[in-house]
């Protein structure tokens, strides 16, 4: 096989050194690939998740240092929660008229810097989530926050809130399309042990700090339903919610699954595990991959804290396996996809180092099974 692995390297367009770190590691990454005989592409993934880079300075910047540098962008994710959710709509209680979702704005500027990248060919793939998330501390009523809802006002509004869903994807699918870009719903996984509104810059409220939520609609034929068959594979994220099973039985001191039981409407976990799906489940209908290690449902969990030996702090063992690395690797290859490499990056400075480490121990195990 000779087809190129297309990888991608989230990138801050508007920050110039983030772009410099990109390029120098651009030439490395084509260097690992050559060493395990897998020839690599790499391109920029243009992550709109912070607030600031949606920001009209940042849009400018952004253009600015596209016509300038004219990086070949393969893979885009927008904002994802809060204004940017896909249940966010006037016909909601959580909805504010001074909040209004960016994501059509969103679109229209990735339009614009994919016509400065000379080797753009086909449709660009671009992810938002569904966004919706269920917080245990909130009390029935409480609407304040954008697209956050208690566990029973959700279950309250279940199918409005599928179908509200199902319909703003429909829309922005077809505003993607007429500007040539392909909308693909990104899957996260049912439950988060998180400081919820990161993104958003709002920790103060106490609704935000560390603990678990659960965000709706992530079995797998909900996302298929929701995104008409269009599915970024996040392979972490897949792994870290088969693996929700285990992490809650082990830690049923502090938590029961009642709370995911009702999101899901579900009353067993044998019903979760039919729900999630498998890696063959999701193949099909994969525009892109992310992929990076995960050893549990911590997202930005302390280091070394008891809450990240209870739910992962990103220092323990990889829990996807080796074969399932194998089988997307080999995938994205055979259909030319995109896979963004999601590594817990230093920023001090940004050099994309864990990216080498990361594709490097993929391959080797990867180039092995070609071997056999």
């Amino acid at each position: 096989m000779n087809q190129p692995l297309k990888i991608t390297l989230p990138v801050m367009l508007h920050v110039d050194e983030e772009i410099a770190a990109f390029k120098q590691a651009q030439e490395r990454l084509k260097v690992v690939g050559d060493a395990h005989g897998v020839p690599i592409e790499v391109g920029a993934f243009l992550l709109y998740l912070p607030g600031r880079s949606r920001t009209p300075e940042a849009f400018a910047k952004q253009r600015e240092n596209q016509a300038k540098h004219r990086l070949p962008i393969r893979l885009v994710e927008t904002g994802v929660q809060q204004a940017n959710s896909l249940v966010y709509s006037p016909n909601n209680p959580t909805f504010r008229p001074d909040k209004l979702s960016d994501l059509e704005r969103t679109l229209e500027q990735v339009a614009v810097l994919r016509d400065l990248d000379p080797t753009a060919s086909g449709s660009l793939v671009v992810a938002p989530h569904v966004g919706l998330l269920v917080v245990d501390s909130l009390k029935q009523g409480d609407f304040r926050l954008p697209s956050y809802y208690s566990v029973p006002d959700f279950v309250a509004r279940r199918e409005q809130l599928y179908n509200t869903a199902k319909d703003r994807f429909a829309q922005l699918h077809q505003f993607g399309s007429s500007r040539g870009l392909q909308l693909a719903l990104e899957n996260t996984y049912s439950a988060v042990f998180e400081n919820a509104g990161f993104w958003e810059k709002n920790p103060k409220d106490s609704a935000l700090n560390f603990g678990m939520n659960y965000q709706a609609f992530q079995d797998f034929a909900s996302l298929k339903d929701i995104s008409q068959g269009n599915i970024v594979l996040d392979l972490n994220h897949l792994t870290a919610m088969q693996n929700i099973p285990a992490r809650f039985k082990r830690n049923a001191d502090v938590i029961s699954p009642n709370s995911l039981f009702a999101v899901l409407g579900i009353s067993s976990w044998d019903e979760f595990t039919a729900k999630a799906g498998a890696i063959g489940d999701y193949l099909p209908y994969t525009k892109a991959f992310h992929f990076s290690p995960t050893d549990g449902l911590g997202i930005r969990v302390p280091k070394g804290s008891h809450e990240g030996a209870r739910w992962g702090d990103g220092t323990g063992p990889d829990l996807t396996d080796v074969k399932t690395y194998k089988l997307c690797i080999k995938t994205a290859r055979e259909r030319g996809l995109p896979a963004a490499i999601e590594a817990d990056y230093a920023f001090s400075p940004l050099n994309f180092r864990e990216a080498d480490d990361f594709l490097a121990a993929r391959l080797q195990d990867y180039k092995t099974s070609q071997q056999g």
